[in-house]
């Protein structure tokens, strides 16, 4: 897993603008024990409505 890390229910602010993201992934190469110097980045939103709590 050296080439993936992610993190869950992240909150960003940028320009005194606040979201959220249910998962936030980067993928890259790793390079002889070094990151790579552009990785892929992920976003995720999941979401459910509640049609289904009992």
């Amino acid at each position: 897993m050296n080439e993936f890390t992610y993190v869950t229910g992240l909150e960003l602010t940028h320009a005194g603008e606040k979201s959220e993201t249910d998962f936030f992934g980067w993928y890259g190469k790793d390079r002889i024990g070094r990151a790579a110097r552009d990785p892929i980045t992920i976003l995720g939103e999941c979401k459910s409505f509640a049609s289904e709590i009992v």
